[in-house]
């Protein structure tokens, strides 16, 4: 096969584009329904670096799906299209239920420098991580 360097170019771009928008299975084994299942969605601007202490790099992802139970997440803020980046990561502890989705939220305060990382449940709004430390 000969492809020429356009159609290569558009493939690769392609790959990337739709490489950060699947979900992300948490747990081995077999698939489980959703209601066996906890959701983590991601919003803007801050990235998931560590889950249980392994490293996952950052990426793009948005959803995360879990098995029940007590997590940590090692999360950076780092602003879509900006330079600027967080110098420290923020430990979460999260005790997540089946069937539950929850969202993982990032504020900042970019005049200060100042950034904040929770998770909440998006059916009641209640706040279910704990801060454990920062990372420098």
């Amino acid at each position: 096969m000969n492809f020429s360097k356009e159609k290569i170019w558009f493939m690769l771009c392609l790959l990337l584009a739709g490489s950060g928008c699947s979900s992300t299975r948490q747990y081995d084994g077999v698939e489980r329904p959703s209601s066996e299942l906890a959701i983590l969605i991601r919003h803007e601007d801050g990235y998931i670096r560590k889950i249980d202490g392994k490293w996952r790099g950052i990426g793009n992802i948005k959803q995360y799906n879990f098995l029940p139970g007590k997590h940590t997440l090692m999360v950076d803020w780092w602003p879509i299209g900006s330079f600027y980046r967080s110098a420290h990561d923020i430990i979460l502890s999260v005790d997540l239920k089946p069937g539950h989705t929850y969202d993982l939220i990032f504020t900042a305060d970019i005049a200060k420098k100042e950034w904040n990382a929770f998770v909440k449940d998006a059916a009641t709004g209640e706040i279910v991580s704990q801060k454990l430390l920062h990372d420098s």
